[in-house]
Order: C-alpha cells, then sequence, then structure tokens
C-alpha cells in the first residue's frame, strides 16, 4: 500500500512539474529581444558597461532610460573613472524602436565632457511620442593625453513602453 501512495505521488508531482516547465516555455517565448535590448514596460532600465578588463582609468559606465509621464522620459548616461584623468566623456545615444523595420533608429544624442576629473554624466527630459518602445545607449571614454589609446566601453539598456 506504502508503494502504491508513493507511486501515485511520484506520478503526480511529474505531471505538476511538466504544467511548471510548460508555463515558464511559454513565458520565455514571449520575451522579446531586438538587437541586445528586451521590450519591456518597466518604469525604468539601467544598462552597465561591460568591461572585458578592469581598465587603467575606466572603473564603470552607465546609462539609464526612465517614464516620468505620457509621452515623456528622462535619459543619462555617466562614466566613471578610477582616479582622475586628462579627459573623461559620456556620450548618450537615445533610440526609437520601429516595429515596422524591426530596429532602432536614434532620436536624440549629447555629450558630457569633462578635463582632470574622474566622473561626467549628461542628462536630459525629452518629450517623445507615444506607441514605441524607448532605450538609452551610453559611450564611454576616458584617458590621459599622454596616452592617446583612450579606454571605451558602451551600455545600453532595454527598451521601456512609453504611452
Amino acid at each position: 500500500m506504502k508503494k502504491k501512495i508513493l507511486s501515485i505521488m511520484c506520478a503526480l508531482a511529474i505531471v505538476g512539474s511538466a504544467f511548471v516547465g510548460a508555463k515558464v516555455d511559454t513565458k520565455a517565448s514571449e520575451t522579446v529581444y531586438v538587437d541586445g535590448s528586451e521590450l519591456t514596460h518597466a518604469e525604468k532600465s539601467v544598462g552597465k558597461a561591460v568591461l572585458q578588463t578592469r581598465g587603467v582609468h575606466t572603473l564603470e559606465g552607465e546609462c539609464c532610460v526612465t517614464k516620468k509621464g505620457r509621452g515623456k522620459i528622462y535619459v543619462s548616461a555617466a562614466t566613471t573613472a578610477h582616479h582622475k584623468v586628462d579627459f573623461i566623456q559620456a556620450c548618450l545615444r537615445v533610440e526609437r524602436y520601429n516595429k515596422s523595420t524591426g530596429r532602432w533608429g536614434q532620436i536624440h544624442y549629447q555629450e558630457g565632457t569633462a578635463r582632470n576629473d574622474y566622473y561626467v554624466n549628461t542628462t536630459r527630459m525629452l518629450n517623445v511620442k507615444g506607441g514605441y518602445y524607448y532605450r538609452s545607449t551610453g559611450q564611454h571614454f576616458c584617458g590621459m593625453d599622454s596616452d592617446p589609446s583612450y579606454e571605451y566601453s558602451t551600455s545600453i539598456t532595454d527598451g521601456i513602453w512609453i504611452d
């Protein structure tokens, strides 16, 4: 009798896990990525630069896109160095997803630059068309004038839906 009950419980566990697995697979298939960004309905998305190696100067780079109401987004990009550098820059690009072409298109660009500093950022509040996904990307540079090969990294956010 014990074996029969144990067998039934195991069968129910297997059947139950099959349904859980099916639900996870369905959800995973609904996730849409375009050029490295997930299309989401989140309020905010932050992208961090992934450095292959730590670098001599660059500590980190980050970009962000945040909903600020109907047809408004706040975007930013920042670059941080390990120490004071001769040149540091954060370039911010804002892109809108075009569903008919399946591509991101640039709608705004700006730069923040500093000299003899360890941090720079650039921010902007933008009025945008509703009914689209928006993302921001950052390009992060820093270095010393004595070494013309500046360090470089990129960051990218997920796309967030704006009403």
